[in-house]
């Protein structure tokens, strides 16, 4: 987890000059809320892709399923080396970042999947009353993947959020 959150550390540094919108999707997101945290003064709202705000632990069991199976209709095993994955499955360490997040009181949006979101019932109930002022959206029609079967909606919600965050803070 530190590794990956000093490494948006690094790119915000060198690319990015005073605040930003973040967004997240997938398991980029508790990377992406461990930098927040860490760096609230830097975010100005949070838009997070059909992910709890935690860090999730991969039983070792569905980790061979994980990697023999395909994202968009690619092997995973192409897209990611098998000890990259392991490696990654070996340092969870389960850090929930949603009270934390609440706390920055940032506009924030949060979209799940209507199938086979990591996002479970009781993660959605948490998001909800934690972020009680928060968007969040449901796409039934997609699967984790949330830029399928429209691949622009996403954004589009993201820009939405972000034009409210500016609006609010002027």
């Amino acid at each position: 987890m530190a590794d990956h959150v000093a490494d948006i550390a690094s790119v915000v540094q060198q690319s990015v000059t005073g605040t930003f919108h973040l967004m997240t999707f997938s398991r980029g997101t508790c990377y992406g809320l461990g930098y927040a945290v860490d760096h609230p003064e830097r975010i100005v709202s949070i838009s997070l892709g059909d992910y709890p705000a935690r860090e999730v632990i991969i039983p070792s069991e569905k980790t061979n399923a994980f990697m023999a199976g395909k994202w968009r209709g690619r092997p995973v095993a192409e897209r990611l080396s098998e000890l990259a994955f392991s490696k990654i499955i070996a340092e969870t360490e389960g850090h929930d970042f949603l009270e934390q997040i609440a706390s920055l009181n940032l506009p924030s949006l949060v979209v799940r999947s209507g199938r086979d979101s990591p996002i479970t019932d009781e993660d959605w109930a948490a998001y909800l009353h934690h972020l009680p002022d928060a968007t969040f959206v449901r796409f039934e029609d997609s699967p984790h993947d949330i830029f399928r079967p429209d691949r622009l909606r996403f954004f589009h919600l993201v820009r939405c959020n972000v034009a409210a965050a500016e609006a609010s803070a002027a």
